[in-house]
C-alpha cells in the first residue's frame, strides 16, 4: 500500500517526464539564431563595426536605457551582419534568449504567423522553468490552433503569461536580449505596429529583464510603425548611414584589405602590391560612394575569388574596374560584371532560358533546389549546373542538388526587377511576365504529374498519417509539390486570366490537386487558394467563369465574416460603438475588451470587476462604456482611455441591468429588485426611483426619443414610464411567464418583449395593443435586437441566430452558430450582425445570410431517426417540436407532424405500422395515425422530458421512459397502465421482448433493468457499463439483451441470468435492433454486427475481454462518425456539416440526421 511519502518520487518522475517532452509548436527553425542558415551566414570581420557593436552592448547593459533598439539603414549597409555578430556575442554571454531573422521569399520566414511561437520555443530553452509555465498556458490549445490565433492571443499565451509567471529575479540580474532582424523582409508590414506594440510590453515584465533589438531598412511603413515609440522615447534609434558613416567607410577599407590579402595568398598572386594602392583606393571609393555598402565590398570579393570556377583574380579585378568607368550606380557596378559573364557568348535561345531561370530564382514563393528548378522549368540539369557557378557571387549554392538555392542579398532581386532602370534590360526581369510563365509551368507540371491515387496505395481512404513520408516524397517530387502549392500565388501576381490553362486544369485535375494537398498536409492552403481565385474573379469580373462551375467551389462569400479571440471565459455580451468602428465584448473572465471592427485588432482590456460581466453598452456619443457584473456593480468607463469613471453599487450579487438614455445623460439601472433607478451622468447623482412591479425586473430600456422607459418583469408584464416625471403610463399584459427582455424599435413605434412562455410579442407603443407574436425558438431563446431601420428582429438561441420580419412576424433567415449564442448587436448601418458564443464573437453579413435546405424542409437539429417496419418511411425527431416523415425511395418529405410544445426527443413506429409515437421535452407522448397522420392521443403524466418510447410486439402497449421511471400505456385508448420504478437516474431507452413478456429499460445510472410486462415486477439488473446507457434491444429468441452506452461499447447479456457475454468497442450508438428474422445480426448506428462470428463458445465469454473491432456486416459508420465504411474499409468521408447527430443504417442505406436539420439518405455503393 502506498502512503503519501511513497507517492513523492513517483510524482517527481512523472513531472520530469512531462517537462522533458518536446514542445509541439509551429516553429520556423530556419529563422532561429542557432539555425544552420544563421551559422553559415556572414558575421562582421574582426576589427570592424566596433563602435556600433559597443553602442548596442552599452544599451543592453544600461538599466535606464530605452527598452527597444532600432538599427536602420539602406540595403547593403550590413545591418543583418551586425545583428548576427551581436547575437553571437550575447549568446556567448548567455544573454541571448531568442531571435527571429526574417527573409523575403522563404515561406514562414517572410510572415508573422509563426513569429511568437518561434520566440517562445527559444525562450523555453534559454530560461529555466519557462517551459513549464508555457505548457500550463497552452493546456487548452493544440498545435494547429496556435498558428490560427491572432497575434494578440499568441503573444498572451506564448510569451506574456509564461514570462509573468516566472519566479522573481535577482535585482542585479543582467538583461536578456531578443533580436528581430530584417523587419523589411516581412511581407505583412501592416502587422508591424501590432508586433512592435506587443513586444514592447515584454520590457514591462518584472520577472526577467528583457531588451529587444530590431534591424530594418528605413522604409516608410516601418518608420511609421516606430514613430509612436520614438515620440514616447521608448526606442533607441541608430541610423547607420548617418551616425556611423565614417566608421563604415573605414571598416569597408579594412574588410577589403583583409579579403584581398587572403585572395592573393589562395590564388598565389605574385604581383606586389596587389591590388595596387590606387586600385584599392578606387575600390574603397566605389564601395562607399554615394553610400557605404558592405554588400558591395562582399560581392566584389566573391566575384574576384571564384570558388566554384577558378578564374584569374587579376583579370576579374580589371573587368570590375573597367565597367565602373561608365559611372553607373553602385548596384550596376555590383551586378553588371557578374551577369555579363553569365550571358557572355550565349545564343538567344540560351539567353531566354537563362532569363527564365534568373526570374524564377528571384520570384519563387519559397527557395527551390537546382533539381526542382530544372524539372519545373523543363531545363536540362547540365545547363543549370553550368550556369550556377557563374552566379556564385550572388547566390548561396548548395553542394547537394536537392538543397535549396538562396539569394545572398535582396539587393540582387531589387536590381533585376527595377522597372525604372532601362539600362540593364538585356538581363532585366519583367515580374508579371515571369509570374505568368511560372503559372503555365506549374499547371503543365501538375497536369503531367497529378492523378488519382498518386501514391499507388489502392486504398483511397488511407489517411496521411498511415503513409510513410518517403512514399509521398517519391510520388510528389519537389517540383510537383511547389507547383501544387503556389500556382495560384503566381496567378495572382501575373495580372492575367490564363483562362484556357486554368479552366482545363480545374476540370481535369481539381480532385487530384486536392488529393496531393491532403498528402502534403496542405489542404487548408488549397481552400485559401480557392478563395484567392474567387478574389481574382471579382477583380476580373467574368474572365474566369469556369471556376464557379467546378464542384466544391462556392460562388459567393458566406455571411460569416470574422472571429475575435482573446477572452479566457465565455463571451456574454457584445456592443458596437455608435460609429461602428469598435466592438466591446463582456465575458466570464471579469473583463471588457475593445476591438477594432475593420482589422479585428484587440485595442484594450478594461479590468476592475470582481465577477463575470453580463452586460456592456456604449453611450450614444460613444464616449462612455457601461458594464454590469455579477459582483453587483455597474461600472462606467472612458471609451478612449479605458479609465474607470464611476462605480454604481447595488445591494445584491445579481447582474444589474443598465442602459443609457439617447442623449447619454441618464443611466437606467436595475439591481435585481422591483425598482428602476435613474442615474444622472451630468450631476453624478440619482434622480428618480420607479416602483410598481410586483416581481423582480429583468430588463429596462429607453425609447428612442428618451421620453419613456420600458421595464420587463417576472410579474409577466411590461410597464411604461415617463423619464422626466417618473410617472407610470401603462402596463402591457399578455405573456404567460416571466418577461426577460424588452426593446423599442429604433423608430419608437414598437415594443418587443421576450418571455419564458417561449414567445416574442410586439406591441404598439401608442396604444399598448399587442399586434404580433413570434414563435419558433422554444425555451432556448436567449437575446433579441432590432435592426437600425426597425424592419428586422434578430433573435439568438442555442446554436442559431434567426432574423424575422418585424412587420409580418415571419422568419426570414437562420444563421447557424457553432455553439451557445449569448448576445447580439447590429452595426449602425444594419449591414452586419455581431453574435457572441463561448470565447468568440462572430460577424455576419445580414444581406447574404445562409440558406439551409433539407429535402424541401425547414427543420431544426435532428435528435433521432428511425425506420418504419416496412423500411418505406424514416421518421426524424427535431428540436423545433416536429416529427418529419421521409419517403426512403424518393427522399421527399411526406408529412410533418406538429403539436408538441417542445423539442421532440424520440419517435417510434408500432410493429403493425399503424401508429407513430413521439416523445417530447414537453413531458408528453403523442400518438399519430400512420396512414392519415392524424393526432390520436396525448399521453400525459411524466414530470419531465420523455426520453424513450417503444411499442410491444403486438402493438397493444406503449412504454415510455422519463425521470427514472418507465410508464406503460394502452396504445389503442391511451389509458395509463402502470409505472416501473427502480432506476436512480433518467431512463434513456425502453424495449419489449418479442414474446411480450419482458420490457427492458436503460438509464443514465449505467444499468439496464428487465421487468415483467404483466405484473410490473423487477426481474434483473444488468451492470457493467462505464457511462450512461443509450439504447437497448432484446433478441427475437428472447435469450440475449444488447445494450449501447456512452462508454462507446455495445454489450451482449444473457437475458435469463444477466451474465455479460460480449463487449464490442464500437462507438456511442443511440439505437439498437436485432434482425427480426433471427438473432444473428444486430443493427447499430454504425452498421450491422454479424453475431455468428462473435458467438461465445461453451457459454459466456470472459466479461473482461473487449473486442475492439467487431466484424460489421455491410455498410457502417466509423466510431467517430466521420466515415461511411464497408467492413473495415473506409468508403465515404463525411464533411463536418454532414456528420450525424442521429443515424440509421440498414445494409447499404444510411440515413443521417444533422445538426443543421438536414436528413440525408446515402445509398452506399462499393467502390
Amino acid at each position: 500500500m502506498l502512503c503519501a511519502a511513497n507517492y513523492r518520487p513517483l510524482l517527481t518522475v512523472c513531472s520530469h517526464i512531462l517537462e522533458s517532452r518536446p514542445l509541439d509548436l509551429p516553429v520556423v527553425h530556419e529563422a532561429c539564431y542557432d539555425s544552420v542558415d544563421f551559422q553559415n551566414s556572414s558575421k562582421c570581420e574582426s576589427g570592424t563595426r566596433i563602435r556600433i557593436r559597443e553602442t548596442i552592448h552599452h544599451w543592453a547593459n544600461d538599466s535606464s536605457a530605452e527598452p527597444l533598439f532600432w538599427l536602420s539603414g539602406p540595403a547593403g549597409t550590413g545591418k543583418s551582419t551586425i545583428a548576427r555578430t551581436v547575437a553571437d556575442s550575447f549568446a556567448g554571454e548567455k544573454r541571448l534568449v531568442a531571435g527571429y531573422f526574417f527573409k523575403r521569399g522563404e515561406q514562414g520566414r517572410n510572415d508573422t504567423a509563426r513569429l511568437f511561437p518561434t520566440l517562445a520555443m527559444q525562450l523555453a530553452g534559454a530560461i529555466p522553468s519557462f517551459k513549464g509555465h508555457l505548457r500550463k498556458s497552452l493546456y487548452d490549445i493544440d498545435r494547429d490552433a496556435v498558428e490560427k490565433k491572432c497575434l494578440e492571443v499568441q503573444f498572451e499565451k506564448l510569451l506574456w503569461v509564461p514570462l509573468k509567471d516566472l519566479p522573481s529575479i535577482d535585482a542585479n540580474q543582467v538583461s536578456k536580449v531578443i533580436i528581430i532582424d530584417a523587419l523589411d523582409e516581412c511581407d505583412r508590414l501592416e502587422h508591424l505596429p501590432r508586433v512592435l506594440s506587443l513586444l514592447s510590453k515584454l520590457c514591462n515584465i518584472t520577472t526577467v529583464r528583457l531588451r529587444v533589438l530590431f534591424t530594418s531598412r528605413s522604409a516608410p511603413k516601418i518608420i511609421d510603425a516606430f514613430d509612436p515609440f520614438l515620440r514616447r522615447k521608448t526606442v533607441c534609434s541608430l541610423e547607420l548611414y548617418r551616425q556611423f558613416s565614417e566608421d563604415t567607410k573605414t571598416d569597408i577599407q579594412t574588410f577589403l584589405k583583409t579579403r584581398f590579402a587572403d585572395i592573393k595568398t589562395k590564388r598565389r598572386v605574385q604581383e606586389n602590391p596587389w591590388p595596387a594602392v590606387k586600385d584599392l583606393d578606387r575600390l574603397v571609393e566605389l564601395a562607399t560612394s554615394p553610400e557605404p555598402l558592405f554588400i558591395y565590398a562582399a560581392t566584389l570579393c566573391r566575384f574576384v575569388y571564384d570558388e566554384q570556377r577558378p578564374r584569374n583574380p587579376k583579370n576579374q579585378l580589371k573587368l570590375w574596374l573597367k565597367q565602373c568607368e561608365d559611372h553607373q550606380s553602385q548596384l550596376h557596378q555590383m551586378y553588371d560584371p557578374i551577369l555579363s559573364q553569365v550571358f557572355l557568348g550565349s545564343e538567344e535561345a540560351d539567353s531566354n532560358q537563362q532569363l527564365q531561370f534568373l526570374g524564377t530564382l528571384v520570384l519563387v514563393a519559397t527557395p527551390l533546389s537546382p533539381a526542382a528548378l530544372a524539372a519545373l522549368l523543363e531545363i536540362d540539369m547540365d545547363d543549370v549546373n553550368w550556369w550556377l557557378p557563374e552566379l556564385h557571387a550572388v547566390l548561396d549554392i548548395p553542394a547537394e542538388p536537392n538543397s535549396p538555392i538562396r539569394l545572398l542579398h535582396k539587393s540582387f532581386s531589387d536590381f533585376l526587377l527595377d522597372p525604372k532602370d532601362s539600362s540593364h534590360r538585356d538581363y532585366g526581369i519583367d515580374a508579371t511576365e515571369t509570374h505568368a510563365m511560372l503559372v503555365v509551368k506549374c499547371i503543365q507540371c501538375m497536369r503531367a504529374g497529378l492523378k488519382r491515387d498518386i501514391c499507388g496505395l489502392q486504398k483511397l481512404a488511407t489517411s496521411k498519417e498511415e503513409i510513410e513520408k518517403q512514399v509521398i516524397a517519391a510520388h510528389i517530387p519537389a517540383d510537383l509539390e511547389y507547383a501544387s502549392l503556389y500556382w495560384v500565388y503566381h496567378l495572382q501576381r501575373s495580372g492575367r486570366s490564363l483562362e484556357s490553362d486554368v479552366c482545363t486544369f480545374l476540370y481535369e485535375h481539381f480532385l487530384h490537386w486536392l488529393e496531393a494537398l491532403a498528402l502534403l498536409g496542405k489542404v487548408s492552403d488549397g481552400a485559401f487558394a480557392m478563395t484567392q481565385l474567387l478574389d481574382i474573379l471579382q477583380f476580373w469580373n467574368q474572365r474566369l467563369p469556369c471556376i464557379s462551375s467546378v464542384q466544391g467551389v462556392q460562388p459567393d462569400w458566406g455571411s460569416y465574416r470574422q472571429t475575435f479571440e482573446g477572452h479566457s471565459g465565455s463571451v456574454t455580451a457584445v456592443a458596437f460603438s455608435p460609429d461602428g468602428r469598435v466592438i466591446a465584448s463582456a465575458a466570464y473572465d471579469k473583463t471588457v475588451r475593445l476591438w477594432d471592427v475593420a482589422t479585428g485588432i484587440h485595442q484594450q482590456t478594461l479590468h476592475g470587476h470582481d465577477d463575470w460581466v453580463g452586460t456592456v453598452i456604449f453611450s450614444p456619443n460613444g464616449q462612455v462604456i457601461a458594464s454590469a457584473s455579477g459582483d453587483g456593480t455597474v461600472r462606467l468607463w472612458d471609451a478612449t482611455t479605458g479609465v474607470q469613471r464611476q462605480t454604481l453599487i447595488g445591494k445584491s450579487k445579481w447582474v444589474p441591468s443598465v442602459t443609457f438614455s439617447p442623449d447619454g445623460e441618464v443611466v437606467a439601472l436595475v439591481f435585481g429588485d422591483k425598482t428602476v433607478r435613474l442615474w444622472n451622468e451630468v450631476t453624478r447623482a440619482y434622480q428618480q426611483t420607479l416602483t410598481g412591479h410586483s416581481s423582480s425586473i429583468c430588463a429596462v430600456v429607453f425609447s428612442p426619443n428618451g421620453q419613456f422607459i420600458a421595464s420587463a418583469s417576472g410579474d409577466k408584464t411590461i410597464r411604461l414610464w415617463d423619464v422626466e416625471t417618473g410617472a407610470h403610463r401603462q402596463t402591457l399584459e399578455g405573456h404567460g411567464d416571466w418577461v426577460t427582455e424588452v426593446a423599442f424599435s429604433p423608430n419608437g413605434q414598437v415594443i418587443a418583449s421576450a418571455s419564458n412562455d417561449e414567445t416574442i410579442r410586439l406591441w404598439d407603443v401608442a396604444t399598448g395593443v399587442q399586434w404580433q407574436t413570434l414563435k419558433g425558438h422554444g425555451s432556448s431563446l436567449i437575446k433579441f435586437v432590432f435592426s437600425p431601420d426597425s424592419r428586422i428582429i434578430a433573435t439568438s438561441s442555442r446554436y442559431m441566430v434567426r432574423l424575422w420580419d418585424a412587420v409580418t412576424g415571419t422568419s426570414q433567415q437562420t444563421l447557424d452558430h457553432d455553439s451557445l449564442g449569448h448576445a447580439l448587436a447590429f452595426s449602425p448601418t444594419g449591414e452586419f450582425l455581431a453574435s457572441a458564443s463561448r470565447e468568440n464573437i462572430h460577424l455576419w453579413n445580414v444581406m447574404v445570410g445562409v440558406q439551409r435546405q433539407t429535402f424541401e424542409s425547414r427543420s431544426d437539429l435532428v435528435h433521432s431517426t428511425v425506420f418504419s417496419p416496412d423500411s418505406q418511411i424514416i421518421a426524424s425527431a427535431s428540436r423545433d417540436g416536429t416529427v418529419q416523415l421521409w419517403d426512403t425511395t424518393t427522399d421527399a418529405c411526406k408529412q410533418t407532424l406538429k403539436g408538441h410544445n417542445g423539442p421532440v426527443s424520440v419517435v417510434a413506429f408500432s410493429p403493425d405500422n399503424q401508429i407513430i409515437a413521439s416523445g417530447s421535452d414537453d413531458g408528453t407522448v403523442r400518438l399519430w395515425n400512420r396512414v392519415t397522420y392524424a393526432h390520436q392521443h396525448t399521453l400525459e403524466g411524466h414530470s419531465g422530458s420523455v426520453s424513450a418510447v417503444a411499442f410491444s410486439p403486438d402493438s397493444q402497449i406503449i412504454a415510455s421512459g422519463c425521470d427514472g421511471t418507465t410508464r406503460l400505456w394502452d396504445a389503442t385508448t391511451g389509458a395509463y397502465r402502470q409505472t416501473l420504478k427502480r432506476h436512480e437516474a433518467w431512463v434513456t431507452a425502453v424495449v419489449f421482448s418479442h414474446n411480450n413478456q419482458i420490457v427492458a429499460s436503460a438509464s443514465e445510472d449505467k444499468t439496464i433493468r428487465l421487468w415483467d410486462v404483466e405484473t410490473g415486477a423487477h426481474r434483473q439488473t444488468l451492470e457493467g457499463h462505464g457511462n450512461w446507457v443509450t439504447a437497448v434491444a432484446v433478441s427475437p429468441d428472447c435469450h440475449t439483451v444488447a445494450s449501447a452506452s456512452h462508454d462507446k461499447t455495445v454489450r451482449l447479456w444473457d437475458a435469463v441470468t444477466g451474465a455479460l457475454w460480449q463487449t464490442f468497442e464500437l462507438g456511442t450508438s443511440n439505437s439498437l435492433a436485432f434482425d427480426p428474422v433471427s438473432s444473428t445480426r444486430l443493427f447499430t448506428d454504425f452498421g450491422t454486427i454479424d453475431l455468428l462470428s462473435h458467438s461465445p463458445a461453451g457459454g459466456a465469454s470472459n466479461p473482461e475481454e473487449t473486442e475492439l473491432m467487431p466484424a460489421v456486416r455491410g455498410f457502417s459508420l466509423s466510431s467517430d462518425k466521420t466515415w461511411i465504411k464497408k467492413g473495415d474499409k473506409r468508403v465515404i468521408w463525411l464533411p463536418h456539416e454532414y456528420r450525424p447527430t442521429a443515424s440509421a443504417v440498414r445494409e447499404s442505406v444510411i440515413f443521417i440526421g444533422c445538426a443543421s436539420g438536414r436528413v440525408i439518405r446515402v445509398l452506399a455503393v462499393e467502390p
